[in-house]
């Protein structure tokens, strides 16, 4: 399948902007979820390597800034959004939560 270069630039830009909103720990379930449907979104614009390389960066900025049980949960919800979408796996979703700060206490 031939991938649409837009696409692949639009979803890098949206999360470099969703990882800058992460780090400033500003409305990060809102960041979240803004990530999860763009990964939901471009699955059918990319090349299978493109969209792997923006889901493995998506897992990766899922994981930042849960350090309590409230952002677990919310993280929680996304990530069985993304499951029950068949976006995530369920070692996706495990290595997500472990990955987390508050998954390393558990």
């Amino acid at each position: 399948m031939a991938g649409n270069k837009n696409a692949y630039v639009e979803a890098n830009n949206l999360m470099s902007a969703v990882e800058r909103q992460l780090i400033r720990e500003d409305n990060v379930v809102e960041a979240k979820w803004t990530l999860a449907k763009a990964v939901s979104d471009c699955r059918g614009a990319l090349t299978d390597e493109e969209y792997a390389a923006v889901l493995e960066r998506s897992c990766r900025l899922m994981s930042l800034h849960c350090g309590n049980h409230e952002q677990l949960e919310a993280l929680e919800a996304i990530l069985d959004w993304l499951s029950d979408a068949d976006i995530i796996t369920e070692e996706q979703y495990a290595r997500i939560v472990r990955e987390t700060d508050c998954g390393r206490w558990l």
